[in-house]
């Protein structure tokens, strides 16, 4: 992921990546820690943060010229993305039965 972003795995640490969009096209944001605020030890984030007011002071990379979902198949074998309402944003769901959706008509 760092040599897709364009960044010095010697100087970063990639602790995220962001996957946005609408009707102009994807966005792919890398999430990356300086290596400078890395303490030495072995659960480090935690430490990063509770010496930054309890969050990660991290740099978010726009990752340009790269389809977004073509790095989702490259890293991983599964995923899943889910996107919910606002108004369910916050409320628990049960899917209570599963159905096949009606057939699309080619476009």
């Amino acid at each position: 992921m760092a040599e897709l972003a364009g960044l010095d795995s010697e100087k970063w640490l990639i602790i995220g990546f962001e996957i946005s969009g609408a009707d102009h096209g994807h966005d792919l944001r890398v999430i990356a820690v300086h290596r400078d605020l890395i303490p030495e030890a072995a659960d480090v984030l935690p430490k990063i943060a509770a010496e930054h007011g309890e969050e990660i002071p991290a740099t978010e990379f726009l990752v340009r010229d790269v389809a977004p979902y073509d790095v989702l198949q490259a890293i991983s074998h599964r995923f899943e993305l889910r996107m919910r309402a606002r108004g369910a944003r916050d409320l628990p769901i049960r899917i209570t039965s599963r159905m096949d959706g009606p057939e699309q008509p080619l476009v």
